[in-house]
């Protein structure tokens, strides 16, 4: 379980271990990078992967998801995006949820703010094909704005529900990039650039009956329990800013 590897700033090369499933929470590498060290990585075993934010950088949105998810095909790893996989007797929940940017209140506070604080929005397009319905076909692509991924975490926290409340009494980890609740940022960060990291979903995880949420982009590990659901992130961080508590083994066992 890693995320946040960061690996265009260096290599990673985690200690060989006996796991059933990895899972790879985003920001591993930019592009589809990511795909192939991970195969080459982790041999044969599966492998899920979630998108995050860099994966995405010099990329135009939706279109580089279904290119993801294509190359993932190819090499046989589980590229999720409001997807699933089951892994032996355990459901794999996946997408990469970007925030509301409600986590202080109003989100149009903070998207305002975050619009120029976020290189999200800087470095990342969308096509026609990521507007609302009715979006002429021709319309040039352009730079993404916090509406747009406001918009994608709506549509992708209603598939989850729809998704848990179908998979009720199964086991089942969800893995997202962006954390599902404020209790994941470190308590020493301040402002409104926190609501890009979390979002105040604890009442939906506490009601959500997944055994484990598994999640990244914080760079900053964390271990805690939100009713009955564990919720943990491996995250490695930049090789000048790295995470103290990141585990090179990535550990996590799903109770079931």
């Amino acid at each position: 379980m890693f995320s946040d590897l960061h690996l265009d700033f260096g290599g990673f090369e985690p200690p060989p271990l006996p796991v059933d499933c990895v899972v790879l929470a985003g920001d591993i590498h930019t592009g589809d990078e990511g795909l192939a060290w991970a195969r080459r990585t982790f041999g044969d075993r599966p492998i899920v992967y979630v998108l995050g934010n860099h994966e995405c950088y010099g990329r135009r949105l939706p279109d580089h998801v279904a290119h993801m998810v294509a190359k993932g095909r190819e090499l046989g790893i589980h590229v999720l995006e409001q997807g699933e996989v089951r892994v032996g007797d355990v459901v794999f929940l996946g997408c990469t949820l970007w925030t509301d940017m409600g986590l202080f209140g109003s989100p149009w506070k903070a998207a305002t703010a975050l619009r120029w604080a976020m290189a999200d929005y800087r470095s990342i397009e969308v096509g026609p094909a990521a507007d609302l319905p009715g979006t002429p076909a021709d319309q040039p692509p352009r730079l993404l704005q916090p509406t747009d991924t406001i918009r994608f975490h709506r549509e992708a926290l209603a598939w989850l529900r729809a998704a848990l409340a179908r998979l009720a009494g199964e086991t089942v980890v969800v893995v997202t990039h962006h954390a599902p609740s404020g209790r994941s940022l470190d308590p020493h960060d301040r402002g409104l650039v926190r609501a890009a990291y979390a979002s105040p979903l604890d009442g939906f995880v506490a009601q959500s009956g997944a055994a484990l949420w598994i999640h990244g982009h914080t760079h900053f590990g964390v271990d805690y329990w939100i009713g009955k659901t564990r919720v943990v992130c491996n995250a490695r961080g930049y090789l000048d800013e790295p995470v103290e508590s990141f585990d090179p083994r990535g550990l996590v066992e799903v109770k079931r």
